[in-house]
């Protein structure tokens, strides 16, 4: 008798799960992956224009790393003053380049089987009637370069460029261009024994419980091991 694969997709809501599942049925859990993000997008506001990052493994090719974070904007533009503490900061400084079409794009160009176009209609079915339907629309048509051109640049300029406060620069949305890099295998010493064998091995050289971890380029390393960001949470 042969054996089905079985295949699910676990996200933070019901309908981020339920877009990809679609896409899953259809093609790989890379393309799910990005379907469930573009859903997060067109249910909440801030996440179109937010960080995303990116870890791709799979037998054969090692781990593969994206990096989607907000670059911070002003290419082109006067060094900023800054503010005194006495002053008010407009919102629009605090907003950044956004990677993240870019990144999903890339994603699926390196390990995806599905369309862009694809993977974006679950999410422009959940816009449906939202203002974010019009702009999953054009990135599916004009794919992630689609926030440079108008009308999306001229909103984006309008709202975070130096009339309203911010640095964003059409050079900042010209400068997006994500690459894909090798992610690496690390061996962590644990501080106490793991609750299983399965969580850790132990060092032939000196007996102490490690995990493995896999470690993203852009991480910081202290001491031959990464380090958590400095507002807390874990490194790898």
């Amino acid at each position: 008798m042969a054996l089905r694969k079985a295949r699910a997709a676990v996200a933070s809501s019901t309908e981020i799960e339920a877009a990809a599942e679609e896409i899953l049925r259809k093609g790989n859990s890379l393309d799910a992956v990005v379907a469930g993000v573009f859903a997060a997008a067109a249910l909440s506001p801030g996440v179109l224009l937010g960080p995303v990052q990116i870890l791709i493994g799979g037998a054969g090719a090692g781990f593969l790393a994206i990096d989607g974070r907000v670059r911070q904007p002003g290419i082109g533009a006067p060094r900023p003053r800054g503010f005194t503490s006495d002053e008010e900061i407009p919102d629009a400084s605090r907003v950044g380049t956004p990677w993240l079409p870019a990144s999903l794009s890339v994603a699926i160009a390196t390990a995806g089987t599905s369309t862009f176009a694809q993977v974006l209609a679950p999410a422009i079915a959940l816009a449906k009637g939202n203002p974010r339907e019009d702009i999953l629309r054009k990135i599916a048509s004009r794919g992630p370069r689609a926030i440079e051109e108008r009308p999306l640049s001229t909103e984006l300029f309008a709202l975070t460029g130096r009339a309203s406060g911010g640095l964003l620069t059409p050079e900042d949305l010209a400068s997006v261009r994500p690459e894909v890099q090798k992610a690496t295998r690390f061996e962590v010493a644990l501080d106490t024994a793991p609750a299983s064998k399965k969580d850790a091995k132990r060092s032939i050289a000196n007996d102490r419980p490690t995990r493995t971890v896999v470690v993203l380029p852009w991480a910081h390393i202290e001491d031959g091991a990464p380090t958590p960001p400095a507002h807390g949470g874990e490194a790898g």
